[in-house]
Parts: structure tokens; sequence; C-alpha cells
């Protein structure tokens, strides 16, 4: 089973690697020093990911769609290197409650950010002091965006487990997402 992570210096990571010998892991280091920091752990950027068409049977994004400036073109991204029925596996900040997502910021047209509301950033393994900036906060329209990208099915999981920790502070479980080619 071939697995990519969009992680590669947490824990989660490690215990795939150490679990899993065809498991990729990656992580957003867009400068020399960063790369220099995480090596040999590759740097991969979701929007415009290096691997070849259907490279993966299982892909999983822990906590990242939140800070992906172009979500559409990562999904796509996704959807390309997975094999056809592969799995793809994201847990994000998820506002079960709406419909539309709250988009905190953006890129302009000229690359640079356009704060929408006041900044927010969470923690970041590759730039603890930092944190990466939030884009946006993904709500029910997500599986829209997941249909239009032709997905073959897509939905929300919520997990839930007191003894394994999958709890979070305002629900009983944690919600994923589980998309398949």
């Amino acid at each position: 089973m071939r697995i990519f992570a969009a992680e590669g210096i947490t824990p989660f990571a490690c215990e795939l690697q150490d679990r899993f010998p065809f498991f990729v892991g990656s992580e957003f280091a867009p400068t020399t020093e960063q790369k220099a920091r995480i090596a040999p752990v590759e740097h991969q950027d979701l929007a415009a990911l290096t691997y070849p068409d259907e490279s993966f049977d299982i892909c999983i994004t822990n906590d990242v769609f939140e800070h992906l400036p172009n979500l559409s073109a990562s999904i796509a991204e996704l959807r390309r290197v997975l094999t056809p029925r592969g799995v793809l596996l994201s847990t994000f900040p998820f506002l079960q409650n709406r419909n539309e997502s709250v988009i905190k910021s953006r890129l302009t047209a000229k690359g640079e950010i356009e704060y929408l509301m006041e900044a927010e950033y969470h923690g970041n393994p590759v730039d603890p002091k930092s944190g990466s900036l939030v884009f946006q906060i993904p709500a029910w329209e997500i599986l829209d965006t997941f249909q239009e990208e032709s997905w073959h099915s897509t939905e929300m999981v919520l997990l839930s487990s007191r003894k394994s920790g999958l709890v979070s502070r305002d629900y009983p479980g944690v919600f994923m997402l589980v998309s398949q080619r």
C-alpha cells in the first residue's frame, strides 16, 4: 500500500514511516532554510505536487486544508495522485453548523495576502515560531468542492473515542473527511 501524508516530521508521520514501507511524508517548506531544517523530508506544495499520476493508494492531510490559499487546486492534485478508488483521509477545523466556509484571507492576483478578517495562525512543525496562516475554515460546502472535482464519493464522518483521545473542545469527537477517487 502506497501512502502519502502532507506531514513528514510529526509523531504521526514517524509512526506511519515505521509501519508502512511505502510511506511518503512531506512538509510545506518554501524557503531554503526551512528545506534544510526538514531534510531529508521532502518539500511539497499540495497545489502542485511533483508525483506522477496515480502514485498513491491513500493520501492523508491532517489539519492542512485551512492553510491552503487554493484549496480547489490542492483537492484536484490529491485526486490526480491517487489511484482509481484511492482514498483521501483529512481532518481540519470544520464548521458543522454552517453551509458556507469562512474565508479569513486570500491571495491576490499579485500573490499578496489580503486579510478579510483578523489574521489567525495555527501551529506548524516547520515554522513553530510563526505558525501557518489560516486562509479558510471549511464548512459543508467542501463536499460540493469535491463533487466539482469529480471524486467518486465524499463524506464527513464524526469519529469519537475518549479512550483514544478522539474528542475536541466543542464536540464529542473529531470530524474527518473521507473521499474516494
